[in-house]
């Protein structure tokens, strides 16, 4: 099943809200008929980067490199740099380089 395309951010967020999750987490959530729950090392699409808080996009990291996210005004096209030199894509929901 294709998912819907979105023509601009406020017919996304007329479609999705934020709802409360288990371990007082956060996460966007659509309509069952949009998308499944955002998870830990799934991706994301830019218009969901642009709707969640550093608190929830913190949330989608692995426990492992969340202590280096800098901040969503730091990541540039939905990435960010680990102290190793590699790169974390939200997008991708994983490294760059795998």
């Amino acid at each position: 099943m294709a998912r819907p395309h979105f023509t601009n951010l406020a017919e996304l967020r007329s479609r999705c809200s934020v709802a409360p999750l288990r371990h007082n987490a956060r996460a966007l959530r659509c309509s069952p008929m949009d998308a499944p729950l955002l998870r830990v090392g799934r991706s994301i699409t830019p218009e969901q980067f642009e709707l969640l808080s550093d608190e929830q996009l913190v949330r989608l990291l692995p426990r492992a490199v969340r202590e280096y996210f800098p901040g969503k005004d730091f990541c540039a096209d939905g990435s960010f740099y680990l102290h190793d030199g590699t790169a974390w894509s939200f997008f991708k929901g994983g490294f760059v380089d795998e």
